[in-house]
């Protein structure tokens, strides 16, 4: 819901999921600065909460935790430098 004097409405879709995606993006980047676009995008694809509304309607099926995909990565990095190892391995 958003509010305006004199007014309320409702907002959904890839319009408001666009800016919640984009700052989960951006927090991992910060956190993980090594990471390039389709990393990021791994990570929080591969770190979602199923949610069965969402089941068929968009890739994940779920939304993101992005308390795990921070989490993701920092376990991915075994040797504490902040770049992931899958990183350091390519």
């Amino acid at each position: 819901m958003m509010s305006v004097p004199m007014a309320t409405w409702t907002v959904s879709g890839t319009s408001m999921a666009a800016p919640h995606v984009s700052g989960a993006a951006a927090l991992v980047k910060g956190r993980h600065p090594a990471l390039d676009a389709f990393e990021i995008k791994a990570v929080l694809q591969d770190n979602t909460d199923p949610v069965a509304a969402l089941a068929g309607r968009c890739v994940t099926g779920g939304r993101i935790n992005l308390d795990h995909a921070v989490q993701d990565v920092i376990e991915m990095d075994t040797d504490s430098d902040n770049i992931p190892d899958f990183i350091e391995m390519a």
